[in-house]
């Protein structure tokens, strides 16, 4: 009346066979968090490294070509040596066959950001603080008479300032109050 031998094997069976369960079933829940982490990774990556910048159309109705001009530069040191340089994204979209090591930057032709990459990156989970720091910096870069300025071999007006200038602290608060960021 008691469990039989059999009943002992099968209840052992049934349980190793749930929990075998519950081990796939959380290792599959966090393989797959851990895939869709690595996904928003990319995708905010992508997003702060071409942010407000878009191609102008040639008078003949096609898109200009794919130029420096197109995305977003990060010439700290910290996020060069953290990322091999990919950071320097204006010479990799030019130059897809360049090593990463090997990338340039060119101040006068690729838009830089004011910090590097993963300041840029978290600001961006903060829209409000992200376009009051970006939204003019990419009006300029819209704006920007690409096509014509190279062809002529002149810089842009906008462009001749202070390309060497130091970047100012990042100040939250102003930034936060005044709805603006330094442009």
């Amino acid at each position: 009346a008691g469990l039989q031998v059999q009943d002992h094997h099968l209840a052992w069976f049934a349980c190793a066979a749930r929990n075998a369960g519950h081990s796939l079933t959380s290792g599959f829940a966090f393989a797959h968090a851990g895939q869709q982490a690595r996904k928003a990774a990319c995708l905010l990556s992508d997003y702060v490294q071409h942010y407000g910048l878009r191609r102008q159309t040639m008078p003949n109705g096609d898109l200009e070509p794919v130029g420096p001009q197109h995305s977003w530069n990060a010439p700290h040191w910290f996020s060069s040596s953290m990322m091999l340089n990919a950071t320097r994204h204006s010479d990799h979209h030019v130059n897809p066959r360049t090593p990463y090591p090997a990338l340039k930057l060119s101040p006068g032709e690729m838009p830089m950001m004011p910090y590097p990459l993963p300041v840029m990156g978290t600001i961006a989970l903060m829209p409000h603080l992200w376009r009051a720091l970006m939204e003019k910096r990419a009006e300029k870069w819209v704006k920007r008479p690409w096509h014509m300025a190279k062809r002529n071999g002149q810089e842009p007006s906008h462009l001749t300032g202070s390309n060497n200038a130091k970047t100012p602290a990042l100040d939250f608060n102003s930034l936060a109050r005044t709805g603006s960021g330094a442009g």
